[in-house]
């Protein structure tokens, strides 16, 4: 019972008093507060399908590594075959720039289905998330189309009905409560949406400045209601300043941004450049414009940092390369400005074959080797401590590429609802990390709760320019007060990492464990202290070790769905009676000669 009450005070005492009351009238609004059900409307949208040519075939839907086939009209927009989170991207509606479904008559389709079969805003269809996503999908849709769209005017006077309705839901629902990325891509579509509506308006710019174009002939005969253009018009006030908030308190002084997951930092940035571009074309809203603009700069530098050889982010807190549509587009090299622009990052070092760049404020330290190595080491807070529901027990947890190939690996986000596959990717066992065997680094509970978080006690850094070695150090203090360090010293061609505990408090052995690419092969040396780690025939590392070890079995999770069998190393720390307990290892570069310990 003790334990019980102790997880939830440290599970709530860091929330903002925000988070709490707002928790409260949603869960009222969400229950009774219904604008709908709109009868009216999905009648209409149901008999305006039949009029429709649709292509032959049926429609297929591919998410999280999951493909669903529907019949035409049988589509389950709340199928619970599936996961939450790929129900939400269904109604996300990013299968419009999906090359499956080119055709505008099932494109047209897919929105009257919707419609038709959602009438109820309190259903999770509803919900403030997935309505924030499918609005300004939708958006983008009217707008590549509003030439054919001219001649289904009656499909799209239901669709923009439709709209309204869900954007005044969303007013009603912001997520205050969860904070952080939610509540950002909720202001972010009030902000689209609100500028949207305003521009259909006959006293805003389409008025005046394209009389001679059909398409804004076209918008003019759908001008709002006095009473929806003064709903716009507050709601795209309220939106633009609480965004000017939100930039400045989501996104840290070094460019990340507070949930610290290089994944969802990945889906801010386009959320921001939304935001730029909308911001453009209304001369009040230039403060925004250039804030957002500077913003989204820095958030580059970081997310090109935090990035592997191979284009794709660091695997950190709650990250899968199918996390949202889009994630597993690598990201572009081609503008290193990082490199070229060292002033963003004051504290970033440069010699003959290493660059390196430390983010104080999100806590990464990450290096470049010119011959293609690349290492990033977590040693932040676990998440923002009002929201650190995608945190993992990942402080001291590293990744590396080895010649742009990954081969030390975090073991990713695989689900955030089956409970075996969410459990062990939180887990301190899941990532590259020193710990007591047995215990966890934080409390993480539930899908997405943290109750006593492990504490970063000491980070720092140095250079020596003499042999051209960078040494990195971390002390932190887990959940149960056992005290860890952490420190990395980068040599030209090898890493060297002591893991020491100084201060025990729970039973069980001291162990730091590396996991490895799917692929990989270990070879132990004669002496077993030392192994070889090959990716297919070739040699990539060799590690020395003044441990005792074993290989063991694990399962990596570069994707939301199933998981690949991987393997990983354990050292164990040889106790000795007065003395500290400590494992080392030395990571050496392919064929280098290992020196020894």
């Amino acid at each position: 019972m003790f334990q019980k009450i102790q997880r939830y005070f440290y599970t709530l005492s860091p929330l903002k008093p925000v988070q709490i009351y707002s928790r409260f009238f949603y869960f009222i609004k969400r229950k009774f507060w219904q604008l709908g059900p709109f009868k009216d409307i999905s009648r209409q949208a149901e008999l305006l399908k039949t009029n429709l040519n649709l292509s032959d075939g049926n429609f297929q839907f591919s998410f999280l590594d999951r493909n669903i086939e529907y019949k035409k009209n049988l589509i389950s927009w709340t199928d619970a075959r599936n996961e939450k989170l790929w129900r939400y991207q269904l109604n996300y509606f990013d299968f419009l720039s999906d090359s499956s479904i080119e055709s505008f008559s099932d494109q047209l389709f897919l929105f009257l289905d919707w419609i038709e079969k959602n009438p109820d805003d309190l259903s999770e269809t509803w919900e403030p998330y997935p309505v924030s996503r499918r609005l300004c999908r939708w958006i983008f849709w009217i707008e590549k189309n509003e030439k054919q769209l001219q001649k289904f005017a009656a499909y799209f006077e239901l669709i923009i009905e439709s709209m309204i309705y869900q954007a005044r839901r969303l007013r009603l629902d912001i997520e205050d409560h969860l904070q952080a990325n939610h509540l950002f891509a909720n202001l972010k579509a009030l902000f689209r949406i609100s500028g949207f509506f305003l521009r259909f308006s006959a006293s805003q710019i389409f008025s005046t400045s394209e009389p001679e174009n059909p398409t804004a002939e076209f918008r003019r005969s759908f001008n709002l209601l006095e009473s929806q253009e003064k709903f716009f018009k507050k709601l795209r006030s309220y939106s633009e300043n609480r965004l000017l908030i939100e930039l400045t308190r989501q996104i840290l002084p070094d460019g990340g941004h507070e949930e610290r997951n290089p994944i969802y930092h990945k889906l801010m940035m386009e959320d921001i450049a939304e935001i730029i571009d909308e911001a453009l074309l209304f001369p009040k809203s230039e403060n925004l414009h250039l804030m957002a603009k500077t913003t989204h700069k820095k958030m580059f530098d970081w997310l090109l940092a935090l990035s592997h050889p191979d284009g794709f982010p660091c695997l950190f807190g709650d990250s899968a390369l199918n996390a949202f549509p889009g994630a597993d587009k690598p990201i572009s090299f081609s503008n290193k400005s990082f490199a070229e622009n060292n002033s963003l990052f004051p504290k970033s070092g440069l010699n003959e074959t290493m660059n390196y760049h430390f983010f104080p404020d999100s806590g990464f330290f990450t290096i470049n080797w010119e011959s293609g190595h690349y290492f990033a080491v977590n040693s932040g807070e676990a998440g923002p401590s009002h929201q650190p529901g995608h945190s993992h027990c990942d402080l001291l947890s590293f990744e590396l590429s080895v010649h742009k190939e990954r081969l030390i690996v975090d073991s990713g986000c695989g689900s955030y609802q089956t409970p075996e596959i969410r459990k062990f990717c939180r887990s301190t066992l899941a990532h590259n990390v020193p710990f007591i065997e047995g215990t966890e680094q934080s409390d993480a509970w539930g899908e997405f709760r943290m109750g006593k978080k492990a504490r970063l006690l000491l980070r720092e850094y140095s250079e020596e320019k003499i042999d051209g070695k960078v040494s990195f150090c971390c002390k932190i203090e887990d959940q149960n007060m056992n005290i860890f360090q952490r420190k990395i010293i980068f040599f030209n061609k090898r890493i060297k990492i002591s893991d020491e505990l100084l201060e025990r408090k729970s039973n069980g052995q001291f162990i730091s464990i590396l996991h490895l690419y799917p692929g990989s092969s270990i070879i132990f040396s004669n002496d077993k202290k030392s192994v070889s780690i090959f990716s297919g025939i070739e040699k990539k590392i060799s590690i020395v070790f003044n441990a005792s070890s074993e290989i063991f079995d694990s399962v990596y999770y570069p994707k939301f769905g199933k998981g690949i069998r991987n393997s990983g190393l354990k050292f164990f720390s040889i106790e000795k009676l007065g003395e500290k307990e400590f494992i080392e290892f030395e990571i050496v570069f392919e064929d280098v000669p290992a020196k020894g310990l």
